[in-house]
């Protein structure tokens, strides 16, 4: 009979091989647990060396809950659900491979697995890294520790847009056929978070920091090339469309929240096309889409602060379009 096993970590793995054993290392460092619990790695097309230090790491340790799979480059989307088919564990925890864990992270996550409220998702804090030093932490907006959540209200507070900072429950997951959408590569962790946490709204928040974000300057959505451009914009789009899909299901005030976190993403998605080198064409188009389907003009949301309501009017105004036209190439 083969053991039931708690917890799958699905990375994956793209030209990250700076980092990918300081990730691997951190894991399998953690001993001090009775968790049982599989590695899941997916090389997704990676054209650097990272697939040769996976296999020598293997190779080396030969450990019997590591799996490596690989597949041309699809994205992290598809290489998260390729994990998720291929993985067995009653929860899971999905790490970006150029981060890496606490030490004592699969001990903190065993006592909650094992305690009365093992049924409730475990929300953790973090630490922001640069070059070796924490620059940022993530915890300052806790109250209680622990802080219990027993409604969709913790989406519209914590708009949960990090996949890595949760043990999410597989039998949700595949209750619910959530997968990511293929092809995105931007806010895909938001669109996945909005919808898992409506179905599982029972939330246990610690106050301690389990995961370690290494600020390396390499994510996606920092490549301003005029082809990751258009990507990013594109995907935002693909992700709002499917979220309003999502809204328009419901009602009340389960409704009120997505429509919130859409406002909310919305706004924070034509902040980006004013702050990055769009060309006005780019900016114009999604202005005339976003009108044409009802996302603009933004309407104040809950929880905007004063610097959000001054970009949304201004957002939501003539000018903002004619400032760009005067001010960016065509």
């Amino acid at each position: 009979m083969e053991n039931k096993i708690d917890l799958s970590i699905i990375i994956p793995v793209y030209n990250v091989e700076k980092y990918i054993l300081n990730c691997l290392k951190s894991i399998y460092s953690n001993i001090n647990h009775n968790l049982i619990f599989e590695v899941i790695l997916i090389n997704d097309g990676s054209t650097d060396n990272s697939l040769k230090l996976l296999q020598d790491f293997i190779n080396e340790f030969n450990y019997n809950n590591l799996k490596l799979i690989s597949q041309e480059n699809k994205g992290a989307s598809e290489a998260r659900n390729k994990g998720l088919d291929n993985s067995k564990g009653e929860n899971i925890w999905f790490i970006d491979a150029d981060d890496y864990i606490e030490k004592d992270s699969l001990s903190t996550i065993e006592n909650h697995l094992k305690s009365s409220d093992s049924n409730y998702v475990l929300k953790f804090s973090y630490n922001v890294i640069n070059n070796d030093e924490i620059i940022k932490n993530n915890y300052d907006y806790l109250k209680e520790t622990p802080l219990y959540f027993e409604g969709y209200e913790f989406v519209l507070r914590h708009k949960p847009s990090f996949l890595w900072t949760t043990i999410l429950k597989r039998s949700v997951i595949e209750q619910y056929d959530l997968r990511f959408i293929k092809g995105i590569k931007n806010i895909e962790d938001l669109e996945f978070n909005t919808r898992y946490f409506y179905y599982h709204y029972k939330v246990k928040q610690i106050d301690k920091v389990l995961y370690n974000y290494v600020d390396n300057g390499n994510s996606t959505s920092r490549f301003i090339s005029d082809e990751h451009l258009l990507k990013l914009a594109s995907d935002s789009y693909i992700v709002h469309k499917s979220l309003k899909n999502f809204s328009q299901q419901l009602t009340g005030r389960n409704k009120e929240i997505i429509d919130t976190i859409i406002q909310h993403s919305v706004m924070g998605f034509f902040f980006s096309l004013y702050n990055r080198p769009y060309k006005y064409s780019t900016i114009s188009h999604y202005l005339k889409i976003y009108k044409n389907e009802g996302f603009l003009p933004v309407k104040n949301f809950e929880k905007m602060n004063k610097k959000m309501y001054l970009f949304v009017t201004f957002l939501n105004s003539p000018f903002f379009s004619l400032y760009l036209k005067l001010t960016r190439r065509n």
